[in-house]
């Protein structure tokens, strides 16, 4: 492309998020545990699972890779051609043998719009490679120029949007091989390639298109082990890979983990009589057809690992969740692209827990939700962690992406949350946010922005329009008190008169809204017009200071 400087990007280097999710394979002669015993004169050590992810910038002096670490230059300008390259180094530092994926993903953190008109999205227009190293006494060679071009040429190259998951097994040091080593050694090389051209090139007067990218290491254990008698695979009975929605329904009866090596259509997605229910997608798809909900309930837990997952994919109420858990009961979903014409995970009762970690869900109105109409549904625990949640745009004014309308905790790190009417309400209860990105994109239709303005709001969704919206105006519901803390967190709403956060407290101090914020987070209304932070009426408390 001749004009290279009219396609240049930045890059917003976001720091490389790490999750660890150590499934327990629960099976009738199956236990894990991470302590040591004595017995005599004898030392008896329980097996565990441990892994670990490494950087370095040298090639010679590694460090641990954190929730923060940036493996990417922070404002560097992305135009056709340019390229970093980030050097990891994957450990197996436990006693067992695991099967660990690396996944690439990334989040578009502003969405812009191009000289042509069209939405404008920065991983539409990335890829990125992962090449083997060789290393030599815990040293690698960092490539140069030539070298990591030559490394693309005879590697497999993604699209950053489509995201990426490969697997692989790893002995414990004690027993690690040329085919399956304890520690492995990876370039990963992210680049812009030269043939794009200006259908990247934003309008001049629309934002630079901005972008988040995460790499997640997710690992569980794999049949190795060897007991008194030299059996190599004495605990295979507790996982099993399946083919079929045959396949999966027995192994999930016999209490095992079910790894998928075929994508998988079932009715129903099955659960374990043993209250565990694990199932590893290994990069396929398992979709659900069930147009009723996915109830995970008497403490039992759902956790669903490294794919796609389908549920609902017609729903006559988009309303109605696709899966529930239940008091005491938790779903986990841990990088996993889910996908749902339901609500996508509802949360009720006491500890009901939902946990997404490294994962994303798009769902027409709810990605998550709670419902107040009892208080029996009180008392969840919600948790989003590196993942990005978006309710698909319908008219500009339907959704609320994240919805907690009753007491219970709400906590949200590293993700970005995209809505129509709210990207996130909280209406009861506690909420956390830290370094996170909540967006409103869209220009309302059939609608106005200031619907409930100047009355009561309803149930549902029923409530005014903002990014973030905290608190209650109604006389004889949700009356208890909602308490919000945001750190390091964008929140934005895009469209002329769009808000950005709106507060209106229960009319007592006890019930009433607390909001806190600090000086790194930016609150940003595209319209000039409308303040960051509107204080609707009730009591209100922002950062120590009551709002009259």
């Amino acid at each position: 492309m001749s004009n290279s400087k009219s396609t240049r990007r930045s890059l917003i280097a976001s720091g490389l998020s790490l999750a660890v999710s150590c499934a327990l394979l629960l099976g009738s002669t199956f236990a894990w545990f991470t302590d040591s015993v004595t017995s005599g004169n004898n030392r008896i050590v329980a097996g565990n699972l441990d892994i670990n992810l490494q950087y370095t910038t040298d090639g010679t002096t590694w460090a641990d890779v954190e929730t923060d670490t940036n493996l990417f230059k922070e404002g560097a300008l992305w135009e056709p051609g340019y390229m970093e390259v980030a050097y990891l180094k994957v450990e197996n530092l436990g006693s067992l043998a695991l099967k660990y994926q690396l996944n690439m993903n990334a989040t578009d953190t502003v969405i812009s719009t191009s000289v042509t008109g069209e939405e404008l999205r920065l991983s539409d227009y990335l890829e990125f490679a992962v090449v083997d190293l060789t290393a030599a006494d815990g040293a690698i060679t960092p490539y140069d120029r030539a070298g990591a071009e030559a490394a693309l040429e005879s590697a497999t190259s993604y699209a950053l949007n489509a995201g990426y998951s490969v697997e692989n097994i790893m002995y414990p040091a004690t027993a690690a091989d040329a085919e399956y080593p304890a520690e492995k050694y990876i370039a990963l090389i992210v680049y812009m390639p030269e043939t794009v051209g200006n259908e990247a090139n934003h309008a001049s007067d629309a934002a630079a298109p901005e972008i988040s990218l995460g790499i997640n290491l997710i690992a569980t254990q794999t049949p190795y082990e060897t007991d008194g008698f030299g059996d190599a695979q004495y605990d295979a009975a507790a996982w099993e890979e399946v083919s079929t929605a045959e396949g999966l329904e027995q192994a999930i009866s016999e209490g095992k983990t079910a790894s998928l090596t075929e994508d998988i259509t079932v009715n129903v997605i099955p659960q374990s009589p043993s209250g565990e229910t694990n199932i590893v997608l290994n990069g396929n798809t398992l979709t659900s057809t069930s147009t009723g909900s996915l109830v995970v309930e008497g403490g039992e837990t759902l956790n669903i690992s490294g794919g796609e997952l389908v549920v609902a994919d017609t729903m006559p109420d988009p309303s109605k969740s696709a899966i529930q858990a239940v008091a005491g009961s938790t779903v986990t979903l841990t990088n996993v692209d889910y996908s749902t014409k339901g609500t996508g995970i509802f949360a009720q009762g006491q500890d009901a827990t939902v946990e997404v970690v490294n994962s994303t869900i798009t769902a027409p109105i709810f990605a998550i939700g709670t419902n107040a109409g009892s208080a029996d549904n009180h008392n969840v625990n919600i948790r989003i962690i590196n993942s990005y949640l978006e309710a698909s745009y319908g008219d500009g004014c339907t959704s609320a992406t994240v919805l907690m309308n009753v007491p219970g905790s709400l906590y949200i790190e590293n993700s970005t949350i995209v809505g129509e009417r709210n990207a996130v309400v909280v209406r009861g209860g506690t909420a956390t946010i830290k370094d996170s990105v909540l967006s409103r994109p869209y220009t309302i239709e059939g609608d106005s922005e200031d619907a409930y303005m100047g009355s009561d709001w309803a149930s549902g969704n029923g409530m005014p329009f903002a990014t973030l919206l905290l608190g209650n105006r109604a006389s004889n519901a949700y009356q208890y008190p909602t308490v919000c803390t945001v750190e390091n967190t964008r929140i934005t709403a895009d469209a002329d008169g769009a808000k950005t956060v709106y507060l209106y407290g229960n009319a007592t101090e006890e019930l009433g809204v607390t909001f806190n914020y600090d000086s790194a987070t930016v609150i940003q209304p595209a319209d000039p017009e409308v303040k960051p932070v509107i204080y609707g009426g009730g009591y209100v408390t922002v950062n120590g200071r009551v709002q009259q």
